[in-house]
């Protein structure tokens, strides 16, 4: 998935952003499209961790970036020679299914004394359409942007 990949609109809340999105670039800005957004305790390991389930299948693949790197994308688009206009998909650079994740989360000092949530593979309905999608980051790329963690699994090494 790309700047250029169609987005599903029929939910209200992604049609909300859509319409942003295109108020933002009519009026010559950029937007940022952030995969979802972790540190060490905050994100999707924190939520189903603390509620001890996980919906949706266990090896989705769950696009990732932490708010540091989300931050530093900005930067990144604010301060670059060429001009930074359109949209920017903003990902680490590893996408991880549900149960890496988890996996990745109980290595730290944080959730580590936490057990493992149960894996609900039945879903539900935000996930039901498939096992995830696999981002393309490199417009953002192309400006000098550089996460600096690859993964969620190597933000937990070092946290």
């Amino acid at each position: 998935m790309d700047e250029d990949s169609v987005v599903d609109s029929e939910s209200p809340r992604v049609a909300k952003l859509l319409a942003a999105e295109r108020e933002v670039l009519c009026a010559g800005g950029s937007v940022v499209r952030l995969a979802g957004l972790y540190s060490i305790d905050r994100g999707a390991h924190s939520f189903w961790i603390k509620n001890g389930k996980c919906t949706g299948a266990s090896n989705g693949l769950i696009g990732l970036v932490s708010y540091e790197d989300a931050a530093s994308s900005c930067l990144t688009l604010l301060t670059c020679d060429a001009p930074a206009d359109g949209v920017y998909v903003v990902c680490d650079e590893v996408e991880q299914t549900r149960k890496q994740i988890v996996d990745s989360a109980l290595k730290t000092k944080m959730w580590g004394s936490y057990g493992a949530p149960e894996m609900d593979m039945a879903g539900d309905p935000l996930h039901a359409k498939g096992v995830g999608k696999r981002y393309d980051a490199s417009k953002i790329r192309s400006k000098g942007w550089v996460p600096k963690y690859a993964s969620f699994d190597e933000f937990c090494e070092q946290n």
